[in-house]
């Protein structure tokens, strides 16, 4: 279970049957390993009233390499979130085929010996010491923050890291942070979930899980020391250090089903993780345990390696503001002409026009901005959108947007912080600037008032800056308060995100020019 995994307690009816051959709860010989335990900086919490109620450790499980999972085999590191052990896997180890894996367990969680770590660095590393390198991880809600910490530590280390509703985006609005700051209540919490887990059925899982599921679950609890300071452990202060260095190919997926950390999160870890070469997944059916609702459907999609859509391009991060809520005109990323989606996708507004615009890797990157690069077209009929997508994937893009035209009577850019907002709009749209039609109005909206403001946004068309304002605001917090470059239109009715791109540079800023 992850930070995450409780806001509201609730009951659920519990069943010996299994429902399906997924929720099967026959534990397979494991062809395991586990790492020895290294010396790690490490704390105690003595008051624990349920590490002192907790059962004797048990031995780890421990079971030679069998015909199945042979030691040619590449590992796969399992690493659960907060409470958790390495029996929480034990219905998706004989799932795999590809891979050879093995359950982690880090300082002060299950059956290791050493007590809980003082800090996430101490995690880190601890993480480090018990992996060998050159090999996958899958990890999950706040536990999959320290492999984020791990690879800043050490760049390269895991040779593919899938990362499950990865836990620290939002810690200081989120509200079940703020509930378990008492420990008192992360004590009672802790209780509750080693002896009644089912009470907690509907946040675990969409699925009935079985009494024995239940049990191992709340055996993993019991036995875990790390629940009750991990809490402390992981805030806004500490969660996110250094991460937007981070330079490894990292997955992050999230179940539509998860009740705990939902895909609107994407866009923010986006802009966390802003150098990173970051995919994101959207998986349908699955909760916040997939591996325990269905074991065999989750091994099968780790090893079928679909890494989902790239999160660093033009269409990515349109794709990931629309799924965050935010008004995006309805797009479709393409990296080959003949995708079979593109008919249905034009089809379904068969009165619209199209514009059809480059979403190289190699534009607006975290460090430099490179728009104009490529051609764009403006009111395609959708009978010319498949030849402008190949005209402009034969001239060498990974990637091309075809996206809903937007006629706008007034269209701009800003260049959008939490304090103020530098903005730039011509009417009409954009392209009559780069005519020679047009000259931009500039203005610098601050919330700090009057001496930090220059020029004003008049009510134009309808739009007031109040209602400009609001929505950029909205933009950037999606995206994680990190300051970004966003283009924009207006129809009169309705503000538009056409594009956002994060910037780190706070010095860096883009002009409304003909070029």
């Amino acid at each position: 279970m992850t930070c995450d995994a409780v806001e509201t307690v609730s009951t659920h009816g519990m069943r010996d049957e299994k429902i399906d051959a997924t929720t099967s709860t026959g534990v397979a010989a494991r062809s395991i390993e586990r790492a020895p335990p290294r010396r790690s900086r490490s704390t105690t919490d003595t008051s624990d009233p349920v590490r002192r109620a907790s059962p004797a450790p048990r031995k780890p499980h421990r079971a030679p390499p069998t015909d199945d999972a042979p030691m040619s085999k590449p590992i796969l590191y399992l690493l659960a979130g907060n409470g958790s052990a390495a029996d929480w896997w034990d219905d998706a180890l004989p799932q795999f085929r590809h891979y050879r894996p093995v359950p982690l367990e880090l300082p002060g969680f299950g059956d290791h010996p050493e007590p809980p770590c003082e800090d996430l660095d101490a995690y880190a590393q601890a993480l480090l010491d018990a992996t060998e390198a050159g090999h996958a991880i899958v990890a999950v809600g706040v536990n999959a923050l320290l492999v984020l910490h791990a690879l800043q530590r050490r760049p390269g280390h895991f040779s593919r890291s899938v990362l499950l509703s990865p836990v620290g985006a939002f810690l200081w609005q989120r509200h079940l942070p703020k509930l378990m700051t008492p420990r008192p209540l992360r004590h009672a919490i802790h209780w509750l979930l080693s002896h009644h887990p089912a009470l907690f059925a509907r946040k675990f899982s969409h699925r009935t899980w079985t009494r024995a599921q239940y049990r191992r679950m709340g055996a993993g609890y019991a036995r875990c020391r790390a629940f009750v300071p991990h809490w402390d452990l992981v805030r806004a202060d500490t969660a996110l250090n250094l991460l937007e260095w981070v330079t490894d190919r990292i997955e992050l997926v999230w179940g539509d089903r998860d009740r705990l950390l939902g895909i609107r999160q994407a866009a923010a870890w986006s802009a966390i993780l802003a150098r990173a070469d970051l995919t994101i997944t959207l998986q349908a059916g699955w909760g916040h345990y997939p591996w325990i609702d269905a074991p065999a459907e989750f091994a099968a999609w780790l090893e079928a390696g679909d890494a989902g859509f790239v999160a660093h391009t033009k269409g990515g991060r349109l794709k990931l503001a629309a799924m965050a809520g935010l008004p995006v005109p309805p797009a479709l990323s393409l990296n080959r002409a003949d995708d079979p989606r593109l008919p249905g996708f034009l089809a379904s507004q068969p009165d619209a026009l199209w514009a059809i615009r480059s979403s190289s890797h190699g534009e607006d990157q975290a460090d430099a901005a490179n728009a104009g690069l490529h051609t764009t077209f403006l009111r395609e009929p959708a009978s010319q959108a498949p030849t402008r997508v190949a005209e402009l994937l034969d001239g060498g893009l990974e990637e091309v947007v075809v996206q809903r035209f937007v006629t706008p009577v007034l269209s701009g850019i800003a260049f959008v912080r939490h304090l103020a907002v530098e903005i730039e709009w011509v009417e009409g749209h954009l392209e009559a600037l780069a005519d020679g039609h047009a000259s931009p109005q500039r203005a610098i909206l601050s919330r700090l008032g009057e001496p930090w403001q220059r020029g004003t946004f008049p009510t134009t068309r309808g739009l007031s800056a109040r209602r400009l304002w609001d929505f950029l605001q909205q933009v950037l917090r999606v995206f994680h308060y990190v300051p970004g470059d966003v283009e924009w239109a207006w129809d009169g009715q309705q503000l538009w995100l056409l594009q956002y791109r994060p910037i780190s540079s706070y010095g860096w800023h883009r002009h409304l020019t003909s070029a």
